[in-house]
Order: C-alpha cells, then structure tokens, then sequence
C-alpha cells in the first residue's frame, strides 16, 4: 500500500473538498496518510485565523477523531531528517517536517504544487 505524509496545503485542500479523487483514496485506505503533528498545529492555526479559534477546534477533534490520518509526533531521527532539509533547502519549517517525516516513514510526501518545492528531493510527491 502506498504511504504518504499530508503536508498542510493538502490537508487544507482535503478540507476544502479539492483533490476529491485522491481524497477517496485516503477513505477506501488504498493509501496510508500520515501527518506530522507539527503540520497539524499549522492546519489549526490557518483555520483559526480564518474561521475562528472554536470551528479550528471543532475540525481538528474531527480530522484526529476520523482514524483516516495517522498523526506522527516528533522523534529524535525525524528532527534529524528536518533539520537536514531545512539546513539544505531555503522552505518552510513545516514543509521540512512533512519531508522529514516522510523520509522516517519511507513513504512520499504529499504537496501542492509549490515552486519553491521542484526538485527539493526524491521524497516530494505533487498532488497537482
């Protein structure tokens, strides 16, 4: 089975109701999503700042109590493998943890596609 870390613009995405296909994908557990804890928090504070910190609230309880994610808190051989990315690339903290996570996890992870992501590394996936 395929496994995938959900960096924040997908999972955004997911929530919008865009990329239904691969949406559906996730549901029908063709592909294991992963997302890394600290992509969570970023979803959470993008949802605050737009719909309010009590609908942010609402919808991570229900992105964390939906069992389709498997949520990866930070481990010392992830930190390494983030810190390494963000030494390497000139990209977001954030984006570094889904690849750091990703690369833990020997799986993909999943973008938007972002230019400043073309040709980061072997690990990077787009969605679009």
């Amino acid at each position: 089975m395929k496994k995938v870390v959900l960096d924040t613009g997908v999972i955004l995405s997911f929530l919008e109701g865009e990329f239904r296909e691969y949406y559906n994908k996730v549901l029908n557990q063709e592909v294991t999503a992963y997302v890394s804890l600290v992509n969570l928090a970023e979803v959470y504070y993008v949802l605050c700042r737009k719909l309010g910190r009590m609908k942010a609230e609402k919808i991570i309880k229900d992105v964390i109590k939906s069992g389709y994610y498997e949520i990866v808190g930070v481990k010392p051989r992830i930190l390494k493998y983030t810190s390494e990315c963000k030494c390497k690339y000139s990209i977001s903290l954030a984006d570094c943890f889904a690849i750091g996570t990703a690369k833990f996890l020997s799986a993909k992870a999943l973008f938007r596609r972002e230019k400043e992501l073309i040709g980061v590394n072997d690990v990077v996936e787009f969605i679009n």
